[in-house]
């Protein structure tokens, strides 16, 4: 290790007026790390841009971006556990006849390789840049009425390069890293977002009411290509068509979804309170024939607390509140598992999970009530008691041996879970100088599998196969086998 330098500039200019206002920084980030001569370390360049203009009538644009490069150069994370490996009085910084340091500076070490000559020849550049553009408007068309709206783009781009020279040096013969290795990929992200919204306030006597709609739009595309060359054909030229043995890779998705939303709140005499949303989503993630999908849900509340006939209760409970909220909600599945997915290795194609063009969202469907009450102004106590029901549950569904498939995806399921929550909040002490509180936090869950539409099978979180998908029974129990 060696000492090594942090350097950041940072140049910023801005401007504040009644109409318009500009924020505009140049950033350079660099920093050497610990490696010295070895690795180049981190440097990051960024730029930003923001704006806020106000105009006539109400109206007010916005507009924010930022762009940004940067570079790194990363180490094997192999060769901080190898140098554990050598005493201290092994000499890892020593050169041999040809000029480079040895492989295997002790011979009583046969295993591990010096990390000092991992460091210094493998070549790992890891080169990012940011794309970040916003904007946002809003008109109040009166005083009662807004309406608002958004749009951003962020867009990343991911460059990896994984160098191993030819000649490339281990304890042990490697065929694959000896006449040089290389690995190249590039990985970028772009996503669009935008939204426009009204939202209408009044207040008509003793009622407050809010009323909002939405319209909101997303695109995603995601694009990945890597390759990998070894047994390199000549030396010093790190490009994948110099490799005699070479193997490729690739993916890409792209994700279209948008929705519409409206609902209203009401708040009658500070006593009564309402809310009411509905939700509609498409997204290119269902499955073509349940593309679009419907979701709602209602709230209310009661402050029995500002009712005049609990004047005599108010010294005791100053706040006391009963709630009940009921709605759904979904749960998209993931990009891959409305498609048929294949496996190919050495020019030999082989079958892997089944499409389902059928695929629709998870749903959720939740009621909840509950208490909230103040005692004495120094106790605060929440009790809420909850039913959530998840039906057509995303599941990958072994299949028989005639499907040519080993799975499918499907809506397989329904999952109830029962809950109970209480929460307890004290204030022992509050003074000017000192204030004192205790929480206290109990819960109870219950999870169990009410429908299953499949037959019934085992299946792991990455272990054993302990779990079973078998209806009646709780969930994320443990199965096992018992010897006769």
């Amino acid at each position: 290790f060696s000492d090594g330098n942090y350097t950041k500039h940072n140049f910023s200019m801005s401007r504040n007026g009644e109409a318009f206002n500009v924020f505009v920084s140049l950033n350079n980030h660099k920093e050497d790390g610990v490696f010295g001569k070895y690795i180049e370390g981190f440097n990051r360049n960024t730029f930003r841009l923001n704006t806020d203009i106000n105009l006539p009538y109400g109206i007010k644009l916005g507009f924010s971006s930022l762009l940004s490069k940067s570079f790194k150069e990363e180490t094997n994370s192999g060769s901080f556990f190898d140098v554990t490996f050598f005493p201290w009085d092994v000499d890892i910084l020593k050169k041999g006849p040809d000029g480079d340091y040895y492989i295997q500076p002790d011979p009583r070490n046969a295993e591990e390789a010096n990390p000092i000559y991992q460091i210094a020849n493998n070549e790992r550049l890891n080169t990012r840049d940011r794309t970040l553009l916003g904007s946002n408007f809003s008109w109040a068309i009166m005083p009662q009425l807004r309406v608002v709206g958004s749009l951003s783009f962020d867009r990343s781009n991911r460059v990896w390069k994984n160098y191993y020279p030819k000649g490339w040096k281990t304890v042990t013969p490697s065929p694959n890293y000896n006449d040089g290795n290389l690995t190249k990929s590039n990985r970028s992200e772009q996503s669009i977002n935008g939204d426009v919204g009204m939202t209408y306030a009044t207040q008509l006597g003793g009622m407050a009411l809010i009323a909002k709609g939405r319209y909101n739009y997303e695109a995603y595309n995601y694009n990945y290509r890597s390759g990998n060359a070894w047994n390199l054909a000549v030396a010093d030229v790190p490009q994948l068509e110099t490799g005699a043995d070479k193997s490729v890779g690739s993916s890409n998705q792209k994700i279209n979804s948008d929705g519409f939303s409206g609902g209203a709140q009401m708040d009658l005499l500070d006593r009564y309170i309402l809310d009411v949303t509905l939700r509609q989503d498409r997204s290119s993630l269902f499955g073509p024939e349940n593309r679009i999908n419907n979701y709602y849900k209602f709230s209310g509340a009661y402050r029995m607390s500002e009712e005049a006939y609990w004047g005599a209760l108010s010294g005791i409970l100053p706040e006391f509140k009963v709630r009940f909220s009921h709605g759904t909600a979904g749960v998209r599945p993931a990009f891959s598992q409305q498609y048929e997915v294949w496996s190919v290795a050495g020019g030999n194609i082989s079958k892997g999970a089944l499409g389902n063009v059928d695929l629709k969202p998870q749903t959720t469907t939740e009621t909840e009530m509950g208490v909230d009450f103040s005692v004495m102004d120094r106790l605060s106590v929440e009790i809420t008691q909850s039913t959530t029901v998840n039906e057509d549950q995303l599941l990958p569904v072994p299949l028989a041996g005639f499907y040519g498939y080993s799975a499918q995806w499907r809506n397989a399921g329904t999952l109830e879970a029962e809950a109970t929550e209480i929460s307890l909040n004290a204030s022992i002490i509050n003074t000017r100088d000192m204030s004192l509180s205790a929480g206290f936090n109990w819960d109870k869950y219950d999870h169990n599998i009410t429908s299953f539409k499949m037959p019934s099978y085992l299946y792991s979180a990455g272990g054993p196969k302990i779990f079973y998908m078998k209806e009646g029974s709780q969930y994320a129990s443990f199965w096992g086998t018992q010897w006769a």
